[in-house]
């Protein structure tokens, strides 16, 4: 008796993108690891790369800086970063309306 059954197809799951910050070999052109990183203030990171072409042999330090806010979110916590200026033109606007509205 022979038993005729259709092949069974493996569910593969798709690959997840991954979203992070490439840091490009200044000499090779090619992809840099962050080995560690030290938190210099809560805005700023000093990170330890090294080139993943073992024939480059790149060695460096590198800053990763918060530098403005592009959302009002109404959670800020750190005042010190500064909202960009079509942010800051939009939150003076929305103040000035509110502003009339009091007034009238």
């Amino acid at each position: 008796m022979t038993n005729a059954t259709t092949p069974v197809k493996a569910k593969v799951k798709t690959p997840m993108k991954r979203n992070y910050m490439r840091i490009f070999c200044p000499d090779c052109g090619g992809i840099c690891r962050m080995r560690t990183s030290q938190e210099i203030d809560p805005l700023l990171k000093r990170g330890y790369v090294m080139c993943q072409d073992i024939e480059c042999g790149y060695r460096g330090v590198i800053h990763i800086e918060h530098v403005a806010r592009l959302s009002y979110t109404g959670h800020e916590k750190d005042k010190r970063i500064p909202f960009t200026e079509s942010i800051q033109r939009h939150l003076q606007m929305a103040l000035l309306g509110e502003e009339k509205e009091q007034t009238q």
